[in-house]
């Protein structure tokens, strides 16, 4: 299984997939590759591999150190011998079964049961690489030169997007008068700036995002704060789709907020995403059949309405053959810190 992530861009794909050829050879042989990346500089938000003994077309990875500081990064280049790690991987499926019940035995153990969809939530919040990699000594490196980039910051965006004549990269209905080197990400509204320089700026529904370039690294920080404040902007998505239909926002704040749930016929609501609220459920289109943590079930057809009254949902589902829609609102305590009506889903 070759792992890759979504955020990065690969500008050689003949080189890539060369690279991969390499990295079978390894995986036969029951190691976990990892292709690792020449370093440019000393990059603090990327983890390093210490590269050891060669065996052909990749070698043997001695050390990983995820994100050093900068003079650690700086005597990594010095050495010679380091890698980025890209953070794709590849591997035989039981090899990394049997890397996770022996480091991440939490969910080893979930895997083998089948449950992992389940227990997701409760899964620890670490990387296969703080996990896995820098625990196992049964890790390949296949060196990776293919115009790789990881698009994972805003910086990231910049530097791979098409600019125009005045360095601007533009995302969206954006209208610049005198700027250069920025990067503008804009929605579904006018976005108008005039006279700046090498600015981020990022224009979603329910947040507005500024910054100087080479200052994003701090979005970690940012989001940690909004976590800390209990803002509902963090864990309240604005959309959820899915084969089954759709979760959208149609107003929010720390009081209240009003959703949109489509379903489709025959179809079921995720489990989690309707969470214990105060609040009420009006159906407007289609036939819902909702059942509690008892298994009681209450049919519900057009114009009805439903009291949620703090009590979990078990399931909800399109039991008509049209499309159900429901507006569901959602009333919260003076502090804002109350549970949400719908959770980001998978």
């Amino acid at each position: 299984m070759l792992l890759c992530p979504s955020d990065h861009e690969i500008l050689d794909e003949t080189a890539f997939f060369e690279a991969v050829s390499s990295g079978v050879d390894a995986v036969k042989k029951g190691y976990i590759v990892t292709f690792g990346i020449p370093p440019r500089t000393p990059e603090t938000g990327f983890g390093y591999i210490k590269v050891g003994e060669s065996c052909g077309r990749w070698s043997r990875a001695l050390s990983f150190t995820e994100k050093p500081d900068r003079s650690r990064a700086e005597g990594f280049l010095r050495e010679g011998n380091y890698l980025w790690n890209s953070g794709i991987f590849l591997f035989r499926i039981g090899d990394i079964v049997e890397a996770f019940c022996r480091y991440m035995p939490e969910i080893g153990s979930s895997i083998r049961r089948g449950t992992v969809r389940e227990d997701y939530s409760g899964f620890p919040s670490l990387s296969m690489d703080y996990g896995i990699m820098e625990k196992t000594d049964n890790v390949a490196v296949v060196p990776l030169s293919a115009g790789w980039s990881d698009l994972g910051s805003l910086d990231a965006l910049y530097d791979a997007g098409k600019k125009d004549r005045a360095g601007n990269v533009i995302v969206g209905d954006v209208l610049p008068e005198n700027c250069t080197g920025c990067l503008f990400y804009g929605n579904s509204r006018l976005m108008v700036a005039a006279g700046v320089s090498d600015l981020i700026v990022v224009d979603t529904p329910d947040a507005l995002f500024l910054s100087p370039r080479g200052n994003t690294a701090v979005m970690r920080d940012v989001v940690a704060d909004i976590g800390v404040r209990k803002r509902c902007e963090l864990d309240r998505p604005l959309e959820v789709s899915g084969p089954w239909g759709g979760v959208s926002l149609l107003h929010g704040n720390q009081r209240e907020t009003m959703r949109k749930i489509r379903i489709f016929p025959g179809s079921t609501l995720p489990s989690g995403l309707l969470e214990s609220t105060r609040g009420s459920l009006y159906v407007l289109e289609g036939q819902a059949v909702i059942t509690d943590t008892k298994g009681e079930e209450t049919e519900l057809r057009r114009g009805a309405a439903f009291s949620l009254d703090g009590n979990r949902l078990e399931k909800l589902e399109n039991s008509g053959e049209r499309l159900l829609e429901i507006i569901v609102v959602v009333v919260r305590g003076d502090s804002g810190a109350g549970e949400n009506c719908t959770r980001r889903g998978e």
